[in-house]
């Protein structure tokens, strides 16, 4: 496509890409396993060893970070002891950690007013090199007093960025692994009636890109730690969204204090992403209809197999919506003083669940009729195929009818000239009663071709009688008269015993 075409493409529509995704290893995806990223397999290392036998608290204290010699530097380990060196470079955040970064890493910050307005705070540039400084206004920067939730969006994130958020946020590393492995995850943390909780869920959706740009988008998670009303805080790997331009949104955040109404926000971009990837695939299907070949054939399993696909990313969309809905904020459920809100809060969370749950299942019917038109295609594609072979069997039929109309007219001439050749045959034979002065009798003849034309005869109906004699060896087919005579007078007796029961 030309610059400036606003023709999108499907990723995976590059049918020879190798840029495939592989399937999540799901048993990594959540700390309710009694170890972070372990195999069954997996041998036990020192550090492990070394942790085992250690008498200090499995979880060390929250740190203040002011005598702890740059702390975030040893994250994860440093908070949560448990993800050692091997762990740490299974779950690929080793080498998210270590890999070099020549460009400035941007944290964008979000602010949300008692108005339900979303205000652009500042921004932290992480250029490489100053590291200590970013780190120092990751502590020092403030949130004014009237923000009630503050979102965070890290563009181009790099390993030191990343250790600082998980330290200076408490993130669970289970957050940064899901998101590097496209692990779908979900799992509430620090549940403090009254205070908050933290929330941490990945989410794997659809998106349409522009031609020009890779077919697969990266990965949109989001980590959250709800504290308690005033003090909501949440912060996301996913790029800033034109979010909340929408009376009917600003009048709930205005009314609410809960920040899990941002997080359905993100969601709700996540189900546009999903309508304008459904409806280019839509598009793409329709294309494949007006070409129904069989070249197309194997582009159509591929879309079949995206699909099946689909299907699976669309029900992990609706358990994270059931999560959210289930998993309410403890600070707007158990504060006394605001009951009311709290109510409300509640009321909003359900029903902006409920509605998109609600989009979900027309996503899931888009996909079904999808799924459908595509089946019918591929039949379409292998009628045409039958159709294509009947006409080619009809041709090849009419061919062979002309071959043997051919054949017979051959026939025919071989036969008028058959008497004539019999007659030649004769006289040129070289006997005695053709030709005086030779030795050989038409007898001799005679003795000689009967007995080859018999023999000749016996050996083809020995080869032909495989069909009436079943499984046996030819040596045995050579006495077909016997077998022939001995079928006969067997079904002779059979004839008599019918005739006089009659």
């Amino acid at each position: 496509m030309g610059p400036g075409s606003s023709e999108e493409t499907l990723p995976g529509q590059n049918w020879n890409s190798t840029n495939l995704i592989s399937s999540p290893p799901f048993r990594h995806a959540a700390p309710s396993a009694p170890w972070p990223w372990v195999d069954i397999d997996d041998e036990l290392n020192q550090d492990q060893y070394k942790l085992m036998e250690a008498e200090e608290p499995p979880i060390p204290d929250v740190c203040n970070h002011k005598e702890c010699n740059d702390c975030w530097k040893g994250y994860p380990g440093s908070r949560f002891p448990n993800w050692t060196k091997s762990q740490v470079k299974k779950s690929k955040i080793a080498e998210a950690i270590t890999r070099e970064s020549k460009k400035t890493c941007i944290c964008h910050r979000v602010d949300i007013d008692n108005q339900g307005h979303f205000r652009n705070a500042d921004t932290v540039n992480a250029e490489p090199g100053l590291e200590t400084e970013t780190w120092q206004s990751f502590l020092t920067t403030g949130r004014p007093s009237w923000s009630k939730t503050r979102a965070i969006f890290v563009e181009r994130m790099s390993g030191s960025i990343l250790q600082m958020l998980g330290t200076r946020y408490n993130i669970e590393p289970f957050f940064f692994s899901s998101s590097l492995n496209w692990i779908p995850s979900r799992f509430q943390a620090d549940l403090q009636p009254g205070v908050g909780d933290s929330i941490t869920f990945t989410l794997v959706f659809l998106r349409s890109v522009p031609s020009k740009k890779m077919p697969v988008t990266p990965l949109k998670a989001v980590s959250g730690s709800l504290n308690n009303k005033l003090n909501g805080s949440l912060d996301s790997s996913s790029p800033t969204p034109k979010i909340c331009q929408s009376v009917y949104w600003q009048k709930m955040l205005q009314e609410s204090n809960d920040p899990t109404l941002v997080l359905l926000i993100y969601l709700w971009h996540a189900m546009y992403s999903w309508d304008q990837a459904l409806e280019h695939l839509y598009s793409h299907i329709r294309h494949l209809e007006s070409n129904v070949n069989l070249e197309i054939a194997q582009s159509l399993h591929v879309v079949r197999a995206h699909q099946l696909f689909y299907a699976s990313l669309l029900d992990d969309f609706r358990e994270r919506v059931e999560f959210i809905r289930h998993h309410k904020n403890p600070a707007t459920t158990s504060d006394p003083a605001e009951i009311q809100k709290g109510y409300l809060s509640k009321h909003f969370l359900e029903r902006e669940c409920d509605n998109l749950k609600l989009e979900i299942t027309r996503l899931n019917r888009d996909l079904i009729m999808q799924e459908q038109r595509l089946k019918n295609i591929m039949k379409l594609v292998f009628s045409d195929v039958n159709i294509k072979d009947s006409k080619q069997l009809k041709e090849m039929t009419e061919a062979a009818v002309r071959d043997s109309t051919a054949m017979k007219q051959i026939a025919y001439l071989t036969m008028a000239f058959l008497p004539a050749t019999f007659v030649a045959g004769i006289f040129g034979m070289n006997t005695k009663e053709v030709n005086p002065e030779a030795t050989g009798t038409l007898p001799y003849y005679v003795a000689f071709a009967v007995p080859l034309t018999l023999i000749t005869i016996w050996i083809i109906i020995a080869f032909q009688s495989r069909y009436l004699l079943l499984e046996k060896p030819f040596v045995v087919r050579l006495g077909w008269p016997y077998y022939l005579m001995k079928k006969w007078w067997s079904r002779k007796p059979e004839t008599k015993t019918t005739d006089s029961s009659v």
